[in-house]
């Protein structure tokens, strides 16, 4: 078995525990030692949650092209630049990682209206581990035990940390020499544009570095449907999103055990 496999599948076990544990630690360090307050969400009865007829519009129809669009390696990351993922959609996103004869699978349910994501975590077994619902202020999360809701202060952390979903976003990061092939293509009848890059370095936030990395993006959508991340000819990393839909989510996918609303989550 190849260390550095048995590394990238002992880091994707325990991320998911691992970013919990740093925003802890963060709001720890960052209040000068004491212990953070826990802030339970206040009784929001009366006040109206966002309307996802008012939030700012994307993603959808982003790209209106017809026919195959030429894409080469020197312009596709302004083609990139172009999208937007839509204001509200769900997906189903699942990470694989590859080690030996054996495999571990990681999957996320995410659902994003507007600023607001939440995000589900699934064990192996179907069984949702922890779910976490993440605003620009305040992040709150829970497991299936009673009175286990809490919250902590978002900071600087990401959405797409907390789902450890790569995302189209990476490939702009990527310097040129990097990327050495780019393609139009069609998947399931959608417009999508392939990204194949050499990504060196160690472990990187937001996906795997140090690999053959391929990108398949969803241009209509703006939304990263699948990945793969090899090294010496052999798969270590897949991701994919195996189910989406946009358009179909309400403030009330957002509400908290205790019956708060989306608005709660920026009290206090």
């Amino acid at each position: 078995m190849n260390r550095k496999q048995t590394n990238l599948l002992a880091t994707g076990a325990a991320i998911g525990t691992a970013i919990l544990l740093l925003l802890i630690f963060a709001v720890f360090i960052n209040s000068g030692g004491q212990p953070p307050d826990i802030i339970l969400p206040p009784d929001m009865s009366g006040q109206d949650a966002p309307s996802v007829d008012n939030l700012p519009q994307g993603g959808e129809g982003t790209w209106h092209g017809t026919g195959a669009l030429e894409i080469t390696r020197e312009n596709v990351k302004d083609i990139v630049a172009d999208l937007a993922r839509p204001a509200a959609y769900k997906a189903v996103c699942s990470l694989t990682y590859f080690v030996g004869d054996g495999q571990y699978v990681k999957t996320r349910r995410v659902t994003v209206l507007g600023v607001y994501q939440k995000t589900e975590h699934i064990d192996a077994d179907g069984s949702l581990s922890m779910t976490e619902v993440m605003g620009p202020e305040t992040t709150f999360f829970w497991d299936d035990t009673p009175d286990s809701l809490k919250s902590l202060p978002t900071g600087g952390f990401l959405p797409d940390a907390s789902s450890l979903t790569p995302t189209y976003e990476d490939i702009l990061s990527l310097d040129a020499p990097d990327i050495t092939d780019a393609e139009y293509r069609t998947e399931n009848g959608r417009p999508c544009v392939r990204i194949q890059a050499v990504t060196p370095g160690e472990l990187g936030e937001g996906g795997v570095t140090g690999y053959d990395t391929e990108y398949i993006v969803d241009m209509q959508y703006g939304l990263l449907i699948r990945a793969t991340f090899s090294q010496s000819g052999n798969t270590v990393m897949s991701f994919e999103m195996t189910e989406s839909e946009t358009g179909t989510v309400s403030p009330g996918d957002f509400v908290l055990p205790d019956g708060s609303g989306l608005t709660a989550m920026e009290a206090g």
